[in-house]
């Protein structure tokens, strides 16, 4: 699941690539279906036996059912203020009951970076727009921490991530190899 940081960071600034290395396609990981979702949305990702390469492209508003995978909707919130349109993202009532307040805290961290995001009980509309950068609180959570800092690839100014070190929950390298992807602003 951690693949999806850097699969939307490559999807909304990287012009020659990323590649993730490593990906099991067969693996009952609810989350591996981020490349499927960037994919539909217009991403232009190729999927090998191991590896997922994804470069920058014109993305598209999408609907989507988050039931079965709440861990994405952070990241995926980033790749839809990336895109055109309004994205709507359902059944995310569960991540009220997350590290954080996911839905809350979601829709806190697009809008300080700028973006445009309206968050109701069991869904979220977002709306493509250019993402400013800003501070945003990682409020405890390591996929707010991570989402933030995919969205910084993106962002047209700087976006500091206040309690950064909660990206260590899940992934403790992930700000050294964070400082290892080279994707443009």
């Amino acid at each position: 699941s951690n693949a999806a940081f850097w699969l939307v960071a490559g999807a909304v600034a990287s012009e020659k690539g990323l590649k993730v290395t490593g990906i099991k396609k067969d693996s009952i990981q609810g989350d591996k279906k981020i490349a499927d979702i960037l994919k539909q949305m217009g991403a232009d990702i190729k999927i090998d036996k191991n590896d997922v390469s994804v470069k920058k492209s014109v993305l598209r508003a999408i609907e989507t059912d988050a039931g079965d995978i709440p861990d994405l909707v952070p990241v995926l919130c980033v790749a839809a203020s990336c895109a055109h349109g309004t994205t709507v993202i359902k059944n995310i009532s569960r991540l009220r009951e997350k590290e954080s307040d996911r839905i809350k805290t979601t829709a806190d961290m697009i809008t300080a970076l700028g973006g445009k995001i309206e968050a109701f009980e069991n869904e979220m509309h977002i709306t493509g727009a250019p993402l400013t950068g800003g501070t945003v609180d990682g409020a405890g959570d390591h996929r707010i921490v991570m989402s933030a800092a995919a969205a910084s690839f993106a962002a047209s100014g700087n976006v500091k991530i206040l309690g950064a070190n909660a990206a260590e929950k899940s992934y403790p390298a992930f700000f050294d190899d964070y400082r290892k992807v080279e994707c443009e602003k």
